[in-house]
């Protein structure tokens, strides 16, 4: 069986290269997310904030070449945190922390790569305006 984190990374970027909108309900197993299980709860919580449909597709590819130290966060470090943490049954607060610095980071990710798309669009439409 998979970790929860291997989940949780193969579903973000997953989502994000075939430019579907997140479900995460459909999509990941229910034992992931057992409503018994407060660690689940909580990260059920924070998943669903992360997959919403304003979720720029595309991000984490992007990021992984312009940002590679944020992409590492959001597929690797955080996730295996969050697995390790679970897997400990850690302290539900310090849980938490980890969870709201995975979904802060998230927050970052999709905040630069909208300015990117912003500044490429601009750009785009900059260099037709002079070719015409």
């Amino acid at each position: 069986m998979q970790s929860y984190a291997e989940i949780l990374r193969t579903k973000v970027v997953v989502w994000t290269s075939v430019n579907e909108e997140p479900t995460p309900r459909e999509n990941l197993d229910a034992a992931v997310f057992s409503a018994r299980d407060p660690y689940a709860v909580r990260l059920r919580r924070v998943w669903e904030c992360l997959c919403h449909p304003e979720y720029p597709a595309g991000m984490i590819l992007w990021l992984g070449d312009a940002c590679p130290i944020l992409y590492t966060e959001l597929t690797e470090r955080l996730p295996d945190k969050i697995q390790r943490l679970w897997e400990a049954r850690a302290p539900l607060d310090e849980f938490e922390r980890v969870l709201d610095l995975w979904k802060e980071a998230h927050r970052t990710g999709c905040r630069i790569y909208r300015q990117h798309l912003v500044a490429e669009k601009r750009l785009k439409s900059g260099e037709t305006r002079r070719t015409n």
